[in-house]
């Protein structure tokens, strides 16, 4: 039960209980009295608050027995009966105003409870309406995490795809770049020299050699030993120097007390660094090995045939760098050298072991290295610099005849200026020429295009006959 319904039956039980057991054994007041107080109540009493207060049973018990001296005499039954019915009036007056002012306290109670209802009620439908749109956020949110993360699956499982494709794409471009790097080496390229350049480093080569060949002869003088070379030593120099020279060479010793010229001894000198130089140039071995080295030429000529001076000029280009000198190759080099030119010493007399020639050989030593170095400066220009065309050292074979079309006469001023003529015989060569050889395919042949650019210097046998006496 509610508090205005427990407010409601307190009241109305009030006024239907009657007058109670210790009413009636009151010894009231006079009726008249009674009257006379209940109307004499202030104003204020008149609420059913302050009526309560003073007129209630308890109240009015008191106020009886407070005045229980006033009173002595007993009232008669009519007065006490009309006393009882005024007070029974007068409770039931302010039990109805008390009723009215529950009333109206449970109609406020009912209407604040009405409002509150509606309140609770109304915050009660937002909060179900919060939840149910709370919910269907959440139930949205849960199916569109479950597409997000349907999707992400789908996105990892493409960038794994794009992942191994890009691994795949960069290990082919890594492939494809070797392999162009690899083309571009046997692709048409600007040559890192040019032809002037190499006529240059040629010319300075050959001076070099001179310079050598003319000190080392000019300070043999008259030391000389009565026993000449062997066989061995005049065959061997036969096929360097050529038997023009070598015969030269012997003929010097018949004439020992004579004031002979050196200078067949500078020209076998200057003969035997060109062929070494030549060799250090053109050689694939650099030692003539021949085990590769007529291989080595063999397969060049066939990549020559094909007719592309591109191809043939970077493969030659690529497999000369693969033979890199180091100083043992040097030595070796020079210690070769030095055993020629000990050889064309004792062709002509001389003795390797005499004191003087010891100290001017290791003068010739330290230009002989000097030499050697720059002919390996002109091997990597030559061989491993130049592509687009092949460019060749030349020198006369001895013996040949001579001819005025590609080489000169490196004494021809000695002679005069005179026609050489063609029965003249090549004895060898002092200064080494340059040529340049262009293959090229036309139709079904290759062209081999022959150009010289520096033309070598040759030394004529009768100029070397000339420089040793006749017989008297």
């Amino acid at each position: 039960m509610t508090l205005a319904g427990k407010l409601t039956y307190a009241a109305i039980a009030g006024i239907f209980r009657g007058p109670t057991r210790t009413d009636l054994n009151l010894v009231n007041p006079p009726i008249n009295e009674c009257n006379t107080r209940t109307q004499q109540l202030p104003p204020e009493h008149t609420s059913p608050a302050k009526t309560l207060e003073v007129t209630s049973p308890g109240n009015i018990d008191s106020f009886i027995q407070k005045d229980e001296g006033k009173y002595n005499e007993r009232p008669t039954e009519a007065q006490f009966h009309e006393h009882s019915v005024g007070r029974g009036q007068d409770r039931n007056r302010i039990l109805q105003d008390k009723v009215h002012s529950l009333s109206r306290q449970l109609a406020l109670a009912e209407k604040n409870h009405q409002s509150d209802n509606r309140r609770l009620v109304s915050e009660l439908n937002g909060i179900r309406d919060a939840y149910c749109t709370g919910k269907r956020q959440k139930e949205w949110l849960e199916s569109h995490l479950r597409q997000q993360t349907i999707e992400l699956d789908a996105v990892k499982q493409q960038v794994r795809i794009l992942y191994t494709e890009h691994a795949q794409t960069t290990q082919l471009l890594e492939s494809r770049t070797k392999e162009l790097k690899a083309a571009q080496l046997f692709l048409t390229k600007t040559d890192e020299y040019s032809e002037s350049e190499l006529i240059h480093m040629v010319e300075s080569l050959n001076s070099e050699i001179f310079q050598a060949a003319a000190i080392l002869s000019e300070s043999l003088g008259l030391e000389y030993i009565s026993a000449g070379a062997n066989i061995e030593v005049t065959e061997s120099m036969g096929n360097v120097l050529g038997k023009p020279l070598v015969c030269i060479l012997l003929q010097m010793k018949a004439h020992v007390t004579q004031d002979i010229d050196t200078l067949p001894v500078q020209v076998a000198l200057q003969v035997i660094m060109i062929t070494a130089c030549m060799q250090i140039v053109h050689s694939w071995t650099l030692l003539d090995d021949h085990r590769y080295e007529g291989f080595m030429s063999s397969l060049y000529s066939k990549i020559q045939d094909s007719g592309d001076q591109a191809v043939s000029g970077r493969w030659r280009a690529l497999t000369r760098a693969q033979f890199k000198h180091s100083n043992s190759t040097v030595k070796d080099l020079s210690f070769k050298i030095q055993n020629d030119i000990f050889a064309v010493l004792s062709l002509c007399g001389y003795s390797p072991t005499s004191s003087t020639l010891k100290d001017h050989l290791e003068a010739f030593y330290e230009r002989l290295i000097i030499i050697i170095k720059g002919a390996f400066d002109l091997r990597t220009a030559i061989e491993e610099g130049m592509a687009s065309t092949d460019l060749n050292l030349i020198a006369a074979t001895a013996g040949m005849s001579f001819k005025v079309e590609w080489m000169d006469d490196a004494y021809a001023d000695i002679k005069g200026t005179g026609t050489i003529s063609a029965k003249e015989k090549v004895a060898c060569t002092i200064d080494m020429g340059l040529q340049r050889n262009l293959f090229q395919s036309k139709t079904t042949l290759v062209l081999n295009e022959r150009t010289i650019l520096l033309r070598p210097k040759v030394v004529l046998v009768s100029v070397l006959g000339e420089a040793i006496p006749s017989a008297q």
